[in-house]
């Protein structure tokens, strides 16, 4: 440590900002790898608990080049953290003090943070450890000025997941700072049932809630006066809370992210006493072959799993916490949509319970009975079709994920698309898809499904069919794509391949691939680099196989929008790389050369993205025969086989194989590929080929 760093932990709460300043200008400034979606290169030198361990009493300033990682477990989205983030690896987790607002935006409750601790201050607020940038008057750790922040931070990929630590409340300790814990089988203190969350006049910043086990082992519910739900009334049930441990001094202390980390308290209380909210099972319970009508002062408490864009107008579905139950809420057509994850509590009595074509529904629930009050999550129940037809009636309306599944286009709809998923065992389930949004790059064998079930009973059928529904695209993922059907068979000369119909599919014979070696033709596409027929922007950054405008419309140029690009029929096939998977090829299948000679090919090499830095060289080769395992690079000609680097180009390329693929009775597979890392920096290129042209005599 420098002098001037020793110093600046005795400096007072004035000077604070000075000193803050001083240690930003003698810290090292450390070059940022690019990335793209996902996590940055960056090496992990520590973890949060080697962090932890530097704290021996008093304020310590990080004088080495110290980088760890977690995953953001609390943010400020509610209101109840305030210009803090707390995040969590495999070893603890840690308060990160910051100057700055609506955190949540860049650093959200599953997004994994780099820290760059060098110049950074551990110290404690009533004993809780704190990351901070200097300490004030009384040792405490002063937040990270907004200017600074990206200095030391760095988000990385976002929707990981850290699972909860389950606790009961007296094995709670310091050595659980700072981390997302599940207490078990907790209540509000009877003196507390009934309070709110927070104090909505403000007198009290924030209000303590006393909860209590059954076993009398206490721990305090913190919550700020200014978060979103202050208003709202504590539930009176017992049952499962999680949230992030704190202490101040003595006191354990608990921190709810928002009100769903408290909706499983609804079961009964230490006492024998009921509250008014029964679970979803019970709700199902109650069914017995007959329309019942609900109980006055019944309520349901449920997390969203479906999206509005996917169903039926008025249908929600709605599962318990735990995902082991779930129901159909029918609404009048025209009430609000609930966004998927939402948490409803809804006053259920006086609806009925009933039957609708084979689901359990809950319907005649009036709209002002249904109250969002937070949002959360639930995880599906891994299982096979087999098994998921075998349970459909009581697992109806819950998340199921299903691996290893094929996936093949059903029968037409004329309001959407069936899909129809089979794996190893037997039966098969329909997944119905009428949200355009939804892509799936069917035929694919081995995939991976995640959706809710539910069942249908159609006219005249005795049994229900089981079905799957799907949320968004991402649903899908994994799976081999069945290459195309057909080969190219040259007829007559030349032939050509353009891409203005690849909304449809790919055309005969085309298909592209990830990871082309010089012994390999390559992987077909996986995740989120399956071929999406979608019309995509030039500029968006995800990476994948798409539908570009292309840049031989004349129409078209370097600073063309997205929505005129969208208008473009004339379309390009084309790759956005990224650090994961660089090496890409286009790859083109013909049948074969017989009684043909002297093939050429031409074909327009396209970079569209001008914000795009990186670079990506490109060239041909070929191979001979079904399976080959030795591909041939040829020369290929134009004005350059280089795309990026900032530029829009649409280079004619052309390629002229000799004698070379003269008179082959097998298979000829000519490929356009890049297997070079990208080279410069920045954003990697938005690549496309159109306009093909093979020519043989």
């Amino acid at each position: 440590m420098n002098k001037l760093c020793k110093q600046f932990v005795r400096f007072s709460g004035g000077l604070v900002l000075l000193g803050a300043l001083a240690i930003v200008s003698c810290k090292k400034t450390f070059d940022e790898p690019p990335y793209s979606g996902g996590d940055p290169v960056i090496q992990i030198t520590n973890s949060i608990a080697d962090l932890q361990a530097l704290y021996k009493g008093s304020p310590v300033t990080i004088t080495d080049n110290m980088i760890f990682s977690g995953v953001v477990i609390g943010d400020d989205k509610s209101g109840n953290l305030f210009k803090q983030i707390v995040i969590q690896d495999s070893t603890g987790g840690i308060n990160i003090q910051l100057d700055a607002s609506n955190l949540n935006a860049k650093y959200p409750i599953g997004r994994k943070v780099f820290v760059k601790a060098k110049g950074l201050t551990l110290g404690a607020y009533g004993g809780l450890l704190e990351l901070g940038l200097g300490v004030n008057d009384q040792s405490q750790p002063v937040r990270i000025p907004s200017a600074v922040i990206d200095s030391f931070l760095v988000a990385g990929s976002s929707g990981n997941v850290v699972m909860p630590l389950e606790l009961t409340a007296d094995k709670l300790s310091q050595k659980y700072q700072n981390m997302l814990i599940t207490l078990k089988d907790m209540q509000v203190a009877t003196s507390d049932m009934g309070k709110t969350y927070g104090d909505t006049t403000k007198t009290a910043t924030s209000v303590n809630i006393n909860l209590v086990n059954c076993a009398n082992a206490t721990v305090v519910l913190r919550s700020s006066s200014y978060a979103n739900f202050a208003g709202i009334k504590v539930p009176a049930g017992k049952g499962n809370i999680t949230g992030i441990y704190t202490f101040f001094n003595t006191t354990s202390q608990f921190l709810i992210r928002d009100t769903a980390d408290m909706r499983l308290l609804t079961g009964t209380r230490c006492d024998g006493t009921s509250a008014t909210t029964i679970t979803i099972s019970d709700l199902r319970k109650m069914y017995k072959g007959t329309d019942v009508v609900i109980p006055a002062n019944t309520s349901i408490v449920g997390t969203v799993l479906s999206s509005s864009a996917n169903e039926a107008a008025g249908n929600v579905r709605i599962a318990q916490a735990d995902n082991s139950a779930g129901v159909l809420l029918y609404t009048a057509k025209g009430s609000p949509d609930y966004a998927q994850g939402s948490v409803l509590t809804i006053d259920a009595g006086g609806a009925t319970l009933t039957a609708f074509n084979g689901e359990l529904e809950l319907k005649n629930v009036p709209v002002a009975n249904v109250v969002v009050k937070g949002n959360g999550g639930v995880t599906p129940r891994q299982t096979d079709v087999k098994t998921a037809i075998a349970n459909k009636s009581i697992w109806a309306s819950t998340m199921v994920t299903l691996k290893g599944v094929n996936i093949v286009t059903g029968a037409p709809s004329t309001s959407g698309t069936n899909y129809t998923i089979t794996d190893a065992t037997t039966g098969n389930i329909v997944a119905f898809v009428k949200d355009a949004n939804i892509k799936i790059n069917a035929p694919l064998t081995n995939a991976t499904v995640t959706g809710y079930l539910s069942v249908y009973l159609p006219a005249g059928a005795t049994d229900t069919v089981t079905q799957l529904g799907l949320r968004a695209s991402s649903d899908v993922t994994g799976g081999d794509v069945t290459n195309p059907a057909t080969n190219i068979v040259l007829g007559t000369s030349p032939y050509l391949i353009d891409f203005n119909n690849i909304a449809n599919g790919l055309p005969a014979g085309v298909s592209v691939k990830t990871t082309p070696t010089s012994t390999s033709i390559g992987a077909d596409p996986s995740g989120t680099f399956l071929w999406a027929p979608a019309k995509a922007s030039w500029q968006a950054t995800g990476g994948g196989f798409k539908n570009y405008a292309s840049a031989g419309d004349a129409s078209l140029g370097m600073g063309s929008i997205s929505t005129a690009q969208d208008a473009s029929t004339n379309r390009a096939l084309g790759v956005r790389q990224t650090s994961a998977v660089e090496p890409v090829a286009f790859v083109f299948e013909i049948a074969n050369t017989t009684g043909k000679s002297n093939l050429a090919m031409n074909f327009n090499l396209q970079s569209l993205d001008t914000s795009s830095k990186r670079t990506s060289v490109w060239y041909v080769d070929y191979a001979i025969g079904d399976n080959p395992t030795t591909f041939t690079t040829v020369s290929a000609t134009g004005t350059s086989l280089v795309t990026g680097g900032g530029l829009y180009t649409n280079n004619l390329i052309t390629v002229n194989f000799g004698a070379a693929l003269d008179n082959k009775n097998s298979k000829v597979y000519i490929r356009i590929l890049c297997t070079e890392k990208t080279g410069s920096a920045g954003n990697r290129s938005s690549t496309a080929i159109d306009d093909v042209k093979f020519s043989f005599q």
